[in-house]
């Protein structure tokens, strides 16, 4: 009887010694992350392995994603194409827009800088606003179907997998690796899903607002919006989630 006591003893001292000491090793390693519940913030320790990969995008290997840019306030952000005759982005780059102060350039890159579509300027017709997720749904006058679309989907990404954006950070940041206009691709490492947003390690830059954030099957789950943090060993990003109401939301609007 005394001996099956220290055994048990000597199992729960072991615990106690090996739980928190592979925490430390995981934290030193950069591998350990947390979620704060109550300040609904994420806090992480990394040492550069999940850093972010951003590289111009080929031509020939464009996803259906354009330059938006809104001319009343000389400013532009990005969006995607979920129907022949619809695109979303978010409402923080339209919403003080007139649809006649709006110019969809699918496909934009440093040979291509026009909103030409089989041979007419894409016309915005309508704009439907979602402002409690920071979305906006507009509809344009031409067909968009030569360019493909996107399909939105609810599901998110497993800690710690790689998901993409396509879009396009403001050239005037001198971003490494980013040419001009060009449509940039990045590479982030997703790190948590809570009240409806989806977390990303890495900065979502101005200009890349609006690009879809993609899973391993190449569907969006979500819409790049938003950055907690500048620093590069910090930096969280995200945006809203795909739930199944939002996008049922979001067809309401297609044409």
């Amino acid at each position: 009887m005394h001996k099956l006591k220290y055994i048990i003893f000597g199992i729960m001292l072991s615990l106690f010694i090996v739980i928190p000491l592979f925490l430390v090793i995981q934290i030193h390693n950069g591998n350990y992350k947390f979620i704060n519940s109550t300040s609904n913030t994420i806090s992480h320790f990394t040492k550069g392995n999940l850093k972010q990969k951003e590289e111009e995008v080929k031509t020939n290997e464009m996803p259906p994603v354009g330059r938006l840019n809104n001319n009343k306030d000389d400013s532009h952000g990005t969006a995607f194409i979920i129907d022949n005759h619809t695109i979303i982005t978010n409402d923080h780059i339209v919403e003080d827009a007139t649809r006649n102060n709006l110019a969809f350039l699918p496909h934009r890159n440093s040979e291509n800088n026009t909103s030409i579509v089989n041979g007419q300027n894409t016309h915005i017709v309508d704009i439907h606003h979602i402002k409690d997720k920071d979305i906006a749904v507009l509809n344009t006058k031409e067909s968009l179907k030569s360019f493909g679309k996107i399909t939105l989907t609810s599901e998110t990404p497993k800690v710690y997998d790689k998901t993409i954006t396509y879009g396009y950070p403001d050239p005037r940041l001198n971003i490494k690796q980013i040419n001009d206009s060009k449509m940039t691709k990045t590479t982030f490492t997703y790190i948590s899903s809570k009240n409806k947003k989806g977390y990303v390690k890495g900065i979502i830059h101005p200009g890349a607002s609006g690009s879809p954030m993609m899973n391993k099957h190449n569907q969006a789950y979500g819409i790049a919006t938003f950055r907690h943090s500048d620093d590069d060993l910090n930096a969280v990003s995200g945006g809203y989630i795909f739930t199944p109401d939002l996008i049922n939301k979001i067809n309401q609007y297609k044409y």
